[in-house]
């Protein structure tokens, strides 16, 4: 992950001085599922996103096929409720995992201070493994404006606990992500990101690089598609996720 680091500062201190069209109406350049790495904006409030992705990845010793339906509920001005679930099928076995939780804008962007963000989550198995696993995070993103030409980076830094690991797994770790996001036309958005994670016992920290974009198909509707890879052994070689994203005001 060091050897990431003077890209992202550089990339930090230039962005301010980017020529942004500032387009108030236009895409911001954000983050967020599918992608490992989120933004500081939740929700609106009022407003209801509903997403759907299909995933694949290849690890060293299987592969695997996920489901990933999620919900997000703009419920008040800067928090929103999250709800998340996944299936997936390896080889060996199937897992089916939900994840209620939150997102708090709890500073706005001014000046040269990017927005911050508080997001907490847990992770409860319903099929497979029998502990928790619980997250709590710090997100800050700085963009440049909405619309064509703008660019946003998005720095994550957080904390994972499992009240009661299974198996080779740890019962504290970290997560690390950077994500750069770019909107390169009205309707399309393109991210590339990092994650850094903690592994498990006997195992090497994960390190996983993504690239993708997120398209709108009609108001209220788009398309994000991701690819991701590996840069250790332990790592996944392949990680694709494809779906659909539907947001709506619910008159609030």
């Amino acid at each position: 992950m060091r050897r990431f680091l003077p890209h992202v500062t550089l990339l930090a201190l230039l962005m301010p001085m980017a020529p942004a069209l500032a387009q108030e109406d236009g895409l911001r350049p954000t983050a967020d599922t599918p992608f490992s790495v989120r933004s500081a904006y939740p929700q609106e409030r009022g407003r209801m996103a509903l997403q759907g992705f299909y995933g694949y990845a290849r690890v060293p010793s299987t592969r695997a096929h996920e489901v990933l339906p999620s919900l997000r509920l703009g419920v008040a001005e800067g928090f929103e409720f999250r709800l998340d679930a996944s299936h997936s099928f390896r080889d060996d076995r199937d897992q089916t995992t939900i994840t209620p939780g939150f997102r708090w804008r709890a500073l706005e962007q001014q000046g040269w201070r990017p927005a911050v963000a508080i997001l907490g989550q847990v992770s409860a198995p319903l099929t497979s493994r029998p502990g928790t696993e619980t997250e709590l995070s710090v997100i800050t993103s700085h963009v440049t404006g909405r619309g064509p030409g703008n660019w946003g980076l998005h720095l994550n830094a957080g904390w994972v606990a499992r009240p009661d690991p299974a198996g080779n797994e740890r019962r504290h770790g970290h997560r690390l992500g950077a994500a750069v996001s770019h909107v390169l036309n009205r309707d399309t958005l393109l991210v590339a990101t990092m994650l850094h994670e903690t592994g498990e016992r006997g195992q090497r920290d994960l390190h996983l690089v993504e690239a993708g974009f997120s398209r709108r198909l009609s108001e209220g509707l788009d398309l994000a598609f991701l690819a991701g890879t590996g840069l250790n052994r332990d790592s996944p070689r392949l990680r694709l996720r494809i779906g659909l994203k539907y947001s709506f005001s619910l008159g609030w």
